[in-house]
């Protein structure tokens, strides 16, 4: 994790405050343990080695101002997950953070498939700084209906660091958040444990369109599909964002949309996306909810994450690629989600020791 010291905690410890005397000691230590990167200014790092008051500690701050020197910028391009800082009144905040820094951060996934495809995006987001840091956390793996079971029990346990993140299951544009995603969204969250909901349907609706093409140039089994699922993805960003890539699109799932004037108008777009997919007329009777036997050309269906993240590891690396290249706005929620991710897991190197 990343933890930031503003310069207001370092000059109350160089005032002889207690309470951040305490805290610029105990960073010390998560220094020396390898398990955090701190983030303050040089000129506070210079200011805590040269003070007299912390000659146990001033070889470790005398180590981070160096390294600060050398990888500043880097350090920068990550927003730090925890930031102390001293208020007049309220004194030091976050409160309870010297309580948890010491814990192994913890990030909580629906399941292997997603943990798999968040470590890759968060390596990803992090770029060069890998070159000075590791990932360090322990996965919960929720298992669909128990994510939030898990994330609420690290809400609860109030000792340690956790990010959980989550499918939105949303729908269609301007849809409600759904399933797990409600379920954490209505636990909340606090300073240290915090979710992240995607604003799509699910974590495969992230994948870059590019990636995806990429993907199919490099299996031939699957001509059949190709054109048909590549001309509806391509169609309209927000298709990449909503439509469902296990279950496709369904006549039943049309039937279960009556009432509902959002996700009916969505169907209906997509079905006319599926009509230019495939370049011939398909019947204005396909349009209606009655029609059963047109069920076939209103399918959409490929299991894009299972075959992603169970193929060669060159695979994940292309899809995270274009995650960290492309500017549209899928690209920019994978990129939310990695960072987030990054700013809690991200731990120095041991290499990098005094």
């Amino acid at each position: 994790m990343i933890i930031c010291v503003d310069d207001t905690v370092v000059g109350q410890a160089l005032a002889g405050n207690p309470v951040c005397v305490d805290l610029i000691e105990r960073l010390a230590n998560v220094w020396r343990e390898r398990t955090h990167f701190i983030l303050l200014s040089p000129k506070s790092a210079v200011a805590i080695k040269d003070a007299p008051g912390f000659h146990g500690c001033s070889h470790y701050y005398a180590d981070i101002c160096r390294f600060l020197i050398q990888n500043f910028s880097l350090l920068r391009s990550v927003d730090p997950y925890v930031v102390f800082t001293w208020d007049d009144e309220k004194g030091l905040l976050p409160r309870g953070g010297e309580r948890v820094i010491f814990s192994k951060p913890k990030a909580i996934f629906e399941n292997r498939r997603e943990h798999e495809l968040y470590d890759a995006f968060a390596s990803a987001c992090a770029g060069e700084a890998l070159r000075i840091g590791r990932k360090y956390y322990d996965p919960i793996h929720g298992n669909g209906d128990q994510t939030h079971e898990s994330y609420k029990d690290q809400l609860e346990a109030d000792d340690g660091l956790a990010i959980c993140i989550v499918d939105g299951d949303v729908k269609c544009p301007g849809g409600r958040i759904r399933n797990t995603a409600e379920k954490v969204m209505k636990l909340g969250r606090n300073e240290f444990v915090r979710s992240v909901v995607l604003e799509v349907h699910e974590l495969e609706n992230l994948i870059p369109l590019a990636a995806i093409k990429e993907w199919y140039e490099s299996v031939g089994e699957y001509d059949g599909d190709r054109s048909m699922v590549l001309g509806i993805l391509g169609a309209d960003e927000e298709f990449r964002c909503f439509i469902d890539y296990k279950k496709g699109l369904t006549v039943k799932m049309l039937n279960e949309s009556v009432g509902d004037a959002l996700l009916w108008a969505f169907y209906a777009r997509a079905i006319e996306a599926f009509k230019c997919a495939l370049n011939r007329g398909v019947d204005d009777e396909c349009l209606t909810v009655e029609c059963r036997r047109c069920a076939r050309r209103v399918v959409c269906r490929v299991r894009m994450l299972e075959k992603i993240v169970e193929a060669d590891r060159r695979v994940l690396s292309v899809v995270c690629g274009y995650v960290v290249r492309e500017c549209d706005s899928i690209c920019e929620n994978a990129r939310s989600a990695g960072e987030a991710m990054f700013s809690l897991v991200f731990s120095p190197r041991y290499s990098a020791a005094i």
